[in-house]
């Protein structure tokens, strides 16, 4: 059970599930509020992506929600599925228990096409992977609007604004969404990329498709590498996803009875990422940005992350306008 004290001053449940495992045929169940089976960028936790932020593609896909699902492995370890059906609207702070907010049928698959360990801190492998989503919105309108990758809110402040933004379409009456994920590791690089794209029904206006995707590159000075687990980990329900990262030496090891010891884990990333809201009428906006990181993991629980972002936004009524932003984050796992 999770409970989260911080989102605009009003307390909400995060995780909160029970699951049974071993379960012979079907493998394992799941039952309460969690994240939906959707992308793996979506299904990595916040404190294991690269980048202070997810990206651009995010926006699609699917986040906590109530509902059931299977999940598990097959092939020693190299598949990876998980099934669901699901509230599609859920409430994140427990309040909504109508039945017109719409279902989602949910599914993602992954395949480990190699795994090979090169050594205690780097592997060598190629995650493939793809996910599908079944929707109804019930009562409720569907909007899509995103801002660029640092997305500070606070309580009382504007924070950074949208920049594209669908507007509230009411006339929605089924989603579809699908995307694709793969991801490669040897050594201290990797690359990781997907695509995402949501088609809508409506009722009253022409059905639209709006898609957006993310490519993106890291590097460990160090020699480190990117750590990835096919199973699930310490009672999570998430397989075939990326896990943390483990420096070769510690910034600073109490085992050693002295002060610095060692230089960490650094890593260099770079990330392109895109979304388009424009399609049959609907006029939401594209926008691309470039996304700029380093990492420095001082030890396994404590990293500080500088990245610089640049969007290039093409606003179908305001034309273009692009914006510089900085974010510093100094991240503690206890």
């Amino acid at each position: 059970m999770e409970y989260d004290f911080a989102e605009e001053a009003r307390p909400r449940f995060l995780d909160n599930w029970i699951a049974l495992t071993n379960i012979p045929v079907v493998r394992n169940v799941i039952v309460g509020h969690y994240f939906e089976p959707f992308s793996l960028e979506r299904y990595t936790p916040n404190r294991f992506i690269t980048f202070n932020e997810r990206s651009l593609a995010d926006t699609f896909a699917p986040a906590r929600n109530m509902g059931m699902m299977i999940y598990g492995n097959a092939l020693d370890e190299k598949l990876t599925f998980g099934v669901g059906a699901f509230r599609s609207n859920s409430n994140d702070y427990g309040e909504d228990v109508s039945y017109r907010s719409g279902y989602a049928g949910t599914a993602h698959a992954t395949y480990l096409a190699w795994f090979r360990e090169l050594n205690e801190y780097q592997v060598s492998l190629l995650h493939l992977g793809g996910s599908f989503s079944y929707r109804t919105s019930g009562d409720d309108p569907v909007r899509y609007a995103t801002r660029p990758s640092i997305r500070m809110r606070q309580q009382d402040v504007a924070g950074v604004p949208v920049f594209v933004d669908t507007g509230e379409m009411p006339d929605v009456s089924q989603i579809y969404l699908a995307g694709v994920e793969a991801a490669w590791v040897h050594g201290p690089f990797s690359v990781q990329s997907e695509y995402i794209q949501s088609q809508l029904v409506r009722t009253a206006n022409d059905n639209p498709t709006f898609h957006a995707g993310y490519v993106y590159g890291s590097w460990f000075l160090t020699g480190e590498g990117r750590s990835y687990s096919p199973t699930s980990i310490l009672g999570r329900f998430r397989e075939g996803i990326f896990q943390r990262i483990t420096p070769r030496s510690n910034v600073f090891d109490r085992s050693e009875r002295q002060g610095w010891t060692g230089l960490g884990a650094m890593e260099l990333a770079v990330r392109w990422s895109y979304i388009d809201l424009n399609d049959a009428g609907v006029r939401g906006g594209y926008m691309e940005e470039m996304t700029y990181g380093v990492n420095w993991y001082l030890n396994k629980y404590t990293r500080v992350s500088l990245n610089y972002v640049r969007p290039d936004l093409h606003d179908p009524d305001q034309g273009e306008s692009d914006a510089n932003m900085y974010s510093l984050r100094f991240q503690f796992e206890f």
